[in-house]
């Protein structure tokens, strides 16, 4: 994720759902997608949650397509499914009870 003049930082407040934890990350906009933050998440969690078992949810929309660019993410663009699910997988886990 080299970043180029074409892709400004942004800075990123990860919260995790099952734990108190909070990560700030610093990464590339325009050079970032959806796979690579959650390999990236991978590294620094003292965990080490593997790629497959994270969700990423943004606006109530929950983010499982690796190739989608965080650009798309955070301008609550196509790409994510809908906070209520639609029976595929990532729908289920971003809806809460």
């Amino acid at each position: 994720m080299a970043t180029t003049a074409d892709s400004p930082n942004v800075s990123l407040v990860i919260k995790h759902v099952y734990r108190s934890t909070v990560v700030e990350l610093l990464v590339p906009l325009h050079d970032t997608t959806v796979g690579s933050l959650k390999r990236k998440l991978q590294d620094v969690l003292e965990e080490k949650p593997r790629p497959s078992s994270q969700r990423l949810i943004y606006l109530g929309k929950v983010y499982s397509e690796e190739g989608v660019p965080l650009a798309v993410v955070l301008a609550g663009g196509n790409g994510g499914e809908g906070g209520g699910g639609d029976g595929r997988e990532g729908g289920r886990e971003g809806r809460k009870g």
